[in-house]
This record gives C-alpha cells, structure tokens and sequence, in this order.
C-alpha cells in the first residue's frame, strides 16, 4: 500500500514539473532530508557588502503591516500635523496684503510698458520729423535762391521804369528806338514757383504734431500760411496785369522783326500807330505795372527772410549741417 502511495506522488510531481525537486516530508520518518552540501559559507567580503547596505527605512509608519491599526501616538502625530495650501490653490483664501502686492506689480507692469512704448514712439516721431526737416530745408533754399533772383532783377531794372516814363511823357517825343529799347528791357513776368510740397504733405498727414517747439511751429505757419501766399498772390497780380495790357500793346502797336534780336539788328524800329495818346497810354501801363512789380517784390523780400529765420530754426531744432 505504501508503495503505490509513493508511485502516485511521484506521477503527480512529474505532471506539475516539480518532480526533480527533492521535497521533505515531515510525516515519514524515513524520507530523506534536503541536501546543503552545495551551500556555500557566508565569507567576510559577503558580510562586508552586507553590512554597508542600509536598511529600506526605519519610519515605524512604513514597517507597519498591511492591515495593522495605528498606534495611538501616531494617530495624535498625524492629527496634529499642520496643513500647508499653496497660494494658487482653489481653497485658498489671500490676504489683503497679497491683493495689494498683485495690483501693484500689474500696475508697475503696465505703467512701464506705457513709458516704453512712449519712448519708443517720441524716438520715431523725431527720426521722422528728422527727415522732413531735410525736405523742408531744400524747400527753403530752393525758395531763398528764387527770391534772391527776383530781387536782383527788379533792381536791376527799376531805374529804367522811371527813365521810360519820362521819356514817353516829355513835351519832344523821343525815337522810336529809344523807347523800344527800354520798354523791352524792363519788360519781364514774374512767376512765383515756390516749393510748398512737403509742408503740405505734413499738413494733410498730420505730422506736424511731430514738431514739439513751438516757435518752429509758428515759423512754419508764418511762413507757409502768410507770406508765400502773399507773395503768390503778388506774382498772379503781376502776370494778370501784364498778359491783359501790355501784352495786348504789343501786339497793336510793335512789330515782330523789331521785338526779335535776331532779326532787329539791321532794321529800324518801328512803333505802329504812336501819337502822344498812345505814349500817354504807354505811360499809365508801365507806371501801373511798375507799381505791381514793387508791391510783388515786397512781399518776396518780407519772405526770403522768413525763409532764412525759418532754415536756421530747423538746422538747430534737429542739428543739421
């Protein structure tokens, strides 16, 4: 009987896969023990590297098995442990102070980047301003140098107003030649192209808010809203006066070969149709056109100044050459 006991358990040890382990069964008496010839001795370089490693943790809460009450110290140590909440959680409640730290520091933030983006629009609007000061400059000069020839033409030729008028109205009537002579030295138009262009353009935009002095703001209106005006308004008067009467005498009473250079050298001048009626005429429209001349002149010279006070502003305001 014992044998077919032991036959069974060995099949049933083979099936399981543990058949070549050997197994100690305390009830027999007469099974074998497990061999412990092949365990080897603890040497001291084991005991050694046993001995430097250090216990998992020594936290009695962590040794406690699974399913073991507290003791009633740890459940004291655990109900008086503090609860710290992070400032940003949802259950936080901030003080008034923290309130007033975070305004101010979104304020300062702000109030910052409003002083930046000050800065950073005063330094564009002067580079800009910058550039049209230039533009305005050539402007000026350009308005100075036309100014400065017109007032040399009409000195040039004002004494010989008077010489003309004299002679037309003298009891002898003077030759033809002589008097041709004059009346076409002194004769000349005088157009006022002025260069007012940028100003405008700075004036439509909006950036003469760019300009922060203000004696160059009130130069710039005196100048570009008062006297080119006048003195364009003088020129249209000149060129008006000059194309309904004197252009009108010339074609009555001079002939073309004697008003043409190349032509007028070898002939002798010839006023058609002149009686003292027509040279009292003559008279009245130099005298009148001479008036015009000096007023328009006037207003040119009153300007060319402005100009020149006017570029010396702006080569100091943005420091130009």
């Amino acid at each position: 009987m014992k044998e077919e006991q032991k036959i069974t358990g060995k099949a049933e040890s083979e099936k399981s896969g543990t058949g070549n382990v050997p197994a100690h069964f305390p009830e027999d008496s007469h099974a074998p023990e497990p061999e412990t010839s092949n365990q080897q001795p603890v040497t001291s370089n084991q005991q050694t590297e046993t001995g430097n490693q250090q216990p998992a943790s020594t936290n009695p809460r962590l040794t406690d098995t699974v399913g073991q009450e507290p003791s009633t110290n740890q459940t004291s140590e655990i109900k008086d442990m503090e609860v710290h909440k992070h400032p940003h959680h949802i259950t936080h409640k901030k003080k008034l102070g923290e309130y007033l730290l975070e305004f101010l520091m979104l304020f300062l933030a702000v109030f910052l980047g409003f002083i930046a983006e000050n800065i950073r629009e005063h330094y564009v609007e002067h580079e800009r301003m910058k550039q049209y000061a230039g533009l305005l400059l050539a402007d000026l000069e350009r308005d100075t140098a036309w100014f400065n020839a017109e007032k040399k033409h009409w000195e040039d030729r004002q004494p010989d107003f008077d010489t003309l008028i004299s002679l037309l109205v003298q009891p002898v009537p003077s030759p033809d030649e002589r008097i041709l002579k004059k009346l076409l030295y002194i004769n000349y138009v005088s157009d006022a192209k002025l260069n007012v262009a940028t100003y405008n353009q700075m004036k439509t935009s909006g950036s003469l808010r760019y300009v922060n002095d203000r004696q160059l703001i009130e130069a710039l209106e005196d100048y570009y809203e008062i006297q080119l005006p006048h003195a364009v308004e003088s020129s249209q008067s000149t060129m008006a006066f000059f194309n309904t009467y004197i252009r009108t005498f010339f074609i009555d009473h001079l002939r073309n070969q004697d008003i043409n250079s190349d032509t007028s050298a070898n002939r002798k001048p010839l006023i058609i149709g002149r009686t003292a009626s027509t040279d009292q005429r003559l008279s009245n429209i130099i005298e009148m056109d001479r008036t015009l001349l000096y007023i328009a002149n006037d207003f040119y010279d009153s300007a060319g100044k402005k100009a020149v006070d006017l570029i010396e502003l702006l080569k100091k305001e943005y420091h130009i050459d």
